[in-house]
């Protein structure tokens, strides 16, 4: 799902919490996953249709800060 359409759902209450997860490719980059009320799963892309991964967190949670989110899960594994 691109960042701009997850903003926009984020703002109608579609979606229930954010997980911040290891790049399965590459243990060094982080990707966010969203959760919806239903309980269905999204990546988060830019505007080119690319998955947004990065090696630093911090541009992981200015993401999800752009999305609209305070809080997110962090998992490590």
């Amino acid at each position: 799902m691109k960042i701009d359409l997850a903003t926009q759902r984020y703002k109608e209450g579609i979606f229930s919490s954010a997980t911040v997860r290891r790049s399965p490719n590459n243990l060094n980059e982080w990707f966010i996953m969203l959760i919806d009320n239903d309980n269905l799963s999204f990546i988060i892309a830019d505007y080119d249709d690319s998955i947004i991964t990065s090696t630093d967190l911090e541009n992981i949670f200015d993401a999800l800060k752009k999305i609209g989110f305070s809080s997110a899960e962090v998992v490590f594994k």
